[in-house]
């Protein structure tokens, strides 16, 4: 999944369990991410689950400047009230 796909679609997040800067970020920098989920669990209400997700931000040199884990809530996707896990704005029309 990508990142619209779970941040995009949080519900809300839970906590950042985590963040660590690795290295400074300077003005002109470009940086990006790649994010990994470690786990999922089901939540309390069944048209919902929690990922948690660590992302790393790395800068144009391929050099990590920061770590993020947490956890997110997020609906599920193919459940019920979700109508194939889209998103009201992303009607067939």
């Amino acid at each position: 999944q990508t990142i619209a796909d779970i941040s995009g679609r949080a519900i809300a997040n839970l906590d950042y369990e985590s963040v660590t800067h690795e290295a400074p970020t300077f003005p002109g920098d470009t940086i990006y991410t790649r994010s990994t989920v470690l786990d999922l669990r089901e939540a309390s209400k069944g048209d919902r689950g929690i990922v948690y997700l660590e992302t790393e931000v790395l800068n144009q040199h391929d050099k990590h400047v920061m770590t993020v884990r947490r956890h997110v809530l997020v609906p599920k996707r193919n459940h019920e009230t979700l109508g194939e896990g889209k998103l009201p704005h992303e009607s067939d029309s």
